[in-house]
């Protein structure tokens, strides 16, 4: 296979890859459609964010892992999911 044939086959791999992990999580989602921690503190056993070891705030916005619904500051968790492609709780590939 010619060095230009894997390079495209692996770009190809690269946007599957990357379209799958935003589809799961819906990474695509844009800040105003997330909430707060306010709004689904109730539905939720979490206290903390377990990326950043810190406390969930009332005002803070907050995504969660559609795997586990465990809920991450929202910043922490799309910043690990473009590192590590796996969800900080259960490890499953999103």
């Amino acid at each position: 296979m010619s060095k230009d044939r894997f390079d495209d086959y692996f770009d190809e791999y690269k946007a599957k890859t990357h379209a799958r992990k935003t589809k799961k999580l819906n990474l695509n989602k844009s800040i105003d459609e997330l909430f707060t921690w306010e709004k689904v503190k109730n539905e939720s056993d979490d206290v903390i964010c377990i990326i950043c070891k810190k406390t969930f705030n009332d005002e803070e916005i907050v995504e969660n892992c559609i795997l586990c619904n465990r809920y991450f500051h929202y910043k922490e968790l799309r910043s690990w999911v473009k590192t590590a492609g796996t969800c900080p709780s259960c490890k499953n590939e999103i």
